[in-house]
């Protein structure tokens, strides 16, 4: 029987509109015309853009595959130019109005990939697309501060673009003023947000000094210290003051300055001097390991941060197999401190930092190290399965570090259960509580038998309590009676012995 409900007729009758194409990008229409294979998903995409309530995940990617594939349609075509300005305007669109950080990431990386195509491919057409680059310079650098972020960050850096401009304009090309304009905004803002952190000399030195009052580290920090960024903000203010704002001598000597991408490849690359400066004894690693925290604490190196927690993983893995363990608490603290902070952006590589650290401390045989561990383990929480329906693919969308959280665990357990039997119980707490989800094709049935072949003796209780709560046996996953028996069947006729 067809259920009736009045509230739900009311809900899809508000949000039901017909929709038709704006007439504004009557222009994408007539570039792409003569090829008919595009006009049915095209015009999807541009009655999308017309609804009232727009899906901006769908809208960006789609606007990226028109901007970045279809190019060479609009480079040969009149209607070009109209046509990349309202791409661009597209993803700014995406950029202020959409709620989705990373959608907005996308569209501000789209934006930067998009107009740096034109420049780099217009060729004999520079000239008819060089006001609507210009218009999207003037449109980036006219942000507010946290949408200009976005730009800054990207991995499609504004200087390199400019630089990119800079090869293929022609020679008759005499006015730079909207790419000098964004260059001085960008190179402002990035040396504004590094003189607003702490100088990392001082604050490194500060750290060190307990390790060793004596070394010195002026070589490691000298492109990232204030006193280099005040000097290249007096280069920048020189430049801001000249008359010939416009001129291209201007963008070549703003060009030789160092931008946002250069300072955080500065960053990465101090961790290796330091070791190469201080062997590779403990001084060395624990020196590193204090500048890998740093640079966890800097937001603005969050594109090098799931590359660091994998370099504090080898590093303190390191330390505590090779020190005395009474001087490595402080430091698994620290550790942990910054995981907590950074599990919802990295959970894979969170809980591999975890299972490498924490094989590592059981390989000490120190029952208070051990203790220690897991409390600070059980603290960092722990992944739920967070089901929230399905994709547009119809595929459950779920939190893909639920499985991964639940084979951490076990693996730490599994080096020593007698040790574990606060992690033991964690786990069957939160399972208890939030439930399990596992798939099949996550081969589940071999970590359980890893498991049971471990010394659980000692745990016995414990473990059969926990494998209770694991849907992968036949009458938990709806797999005895008639199923059962058709699927025997099916092997026999088969021949699968499995």
């Amino acid at each position: 029987m067809k259920i009736k409900s009045k509230a739900l007729e009311v809900n899809l009758a508000d949000y039901h509109v017909d929709v038709a194409v704006d007439e504004k990008y009557a222009v994408l229409q007539e570039v792409m015309s003569k090829y008919y294979g595009l006009m049915e998903g095209l015009n999807t995409f541009l009655k999308e853009l017309s609804h009232p309530y727009k899906n901006w995940r769908f809208i960006v990617t789609e606007a990226r595959k028109y901007s970045l594939e279809y190019f060479h349609l609009l480079k040969n075509h009149p209607g070009g130019p109209p046509a990349a300005r309202l791409l661009i305007e597209i993803f700014f669109g995406a950029i202020e109005d959409c709620k989705d950080e990373d959608v907005k990431g996308d569209a501000v990386d789209n934006t930067l990939l998009f107009i740096q195509k034109i420049v780099s491919e217009s060729g004999p057409h520079f000239e008819q697309f060089q006001p609507v680059i210009d218009a999207g310079f003037d449109q980036i650098r006219h942000f507010s501060d946290d949408h200009f972020s976005l730009f800054v960050n990207s991995y499609y850096a504004i200087n390199r673009l400019a630089g990119v401009y800079l090869s293929n304009a022609p020679e008759s090309c005499n006015d730079f003023k909207a790419l000098n304009l964004l260059l001085i905004k960008y190179y402002d803002y990035n040396y504004r947000y590094w003189l607003n952190e702490v100088d990392p000399q001082a604050w490194f030195e500060k750290e060190a000094f307990e390790i060793d009052a004596k070394i010195k580290f002026e070589d490691f920090f000298s492109s990232i210290s204030h006193r280099q960024l005040n000097d290249w903000q007096s280069q920048l203010d020189m430049c801001t003051n000249e008359k010939q704002i416009g001129s291209k001598a201007i963008s070549n000597r703003l060009l030789e300055l160092p931008g946002f991408g250069q300072m955080v490849d500065a960053y990465r690359q101090i961790p290796r001097k330091i070791m190469q400066k201080n062997g590779q004894d403990g001084r060395g690693h624990h020196l590193k390991l204090i500048f890998l925290f740093q640079i966890m604490n800097l937001a603005g190196l969050y594109l090098i941060h799931e590359e660091t927690l994998r370099e504090i993983n080898q590093t303190l893995t390191w330390i505590i197999e090779n020190e005395n363990y009474r001087n490595i608490q402080n430091l698994i603290r620290k550790t942990f401190t910054i995981l907590k902070e950074q599990t919802r952006m990295y959970q894979a590589t969170t809980l591999n930092c975890v299972l490498n650290m924490g094989k590592g401390v059981f390989n000490t045989d120190e029952i208070d190290l051990v203790n220690f561990f897991i409390d600070a383990v059980i603290d960092l929480g722990f992944q739920a399965p967070m089901l929230q329906g399905v994709d547009d693919d119809w595929k459950i969308r779920v939190n893909s570090a639920h499985i991964l959280n639940i084979r951490t665990w076990l693996e730490l357990i599994e080096v020593n259960p007698k040790w574990s039997t606060r992690l033991l119980s964690g786990l069957i707490i939160h399972l208890s509580l939030c439930g399990v989800f596992i798939k099949d094709i996550d081969v589940f049935p071999r970590d359980i038998t890893r498991f049971l072949n471990s010394r659980i003796g000692p745990v016995y209780n414990l473990s059969k309590q926990l494998t209770r709560l694991f849907p992968a046996f036949f009458n938990d996953i709806g797999a005895e009676g008639q199923l059962r028996d058709i699927s025997t069947q099916l092997d026999e006729i088969t021949h699968r012995r499995d």
